[in-house]
């Protein structure tokens, strides 16, 4: 089996019904703007994401800081940014799954999660 590429909004769920394992590399994930969401994996694990969560693969922000005396802006290469005051402690961009596992990300209160997301055989 080829990879597959998970496109899309709202919630999502994939089930791996290859025959193998599966990695699920997140390349993009921005959880929506009020409600957090629920990153559940495998055969049980799971995290919550904060709202306004950015997080993915080769991840550049832009952060702009304007105060009185200061006017800047930084580029930098990260793997997860979120502008949320506390709760984010960091999540997993790439997974693990066997064959039968499940992989999914809610939609809390249905305001729009965004994702691309990479599905990719054990055998290529």
């Amino acid at each position: 089996m080829a990879a597959q590429v998970l496109s899309g909004t709202g919630a999502l769920t994939y089930t791996n019904n290859t025959g193998e394992n599966v990695r699920i590399v997140i390349n993009f994930l921005r959880t929506g703007h009020v409600n957090p969401c629920t990153m559940a994996w495998g055969g049980g694990a799971s995290i919550e994401l904060v709202p306004n969560c950015t997080m993915g693969r080769n991840l550049a922000t832009l952060d702009v800081v304007e105060t009185a005396s200061l006017n800047s802006i930084s580029i930098t290469g990260v793997n997860a940014h979120t502008g949320h005051a506390g709760g984010f402690e960091g999540a997993p961009t790439e997974i693990a799954l066997a064959n039968g596992d499940t992989f999914s990300i809610s939609d809390a209160g249905g305001l729009g999660n965004r994702y691309n997301i990479l599905v990719i055989p054990e055998s290529g």
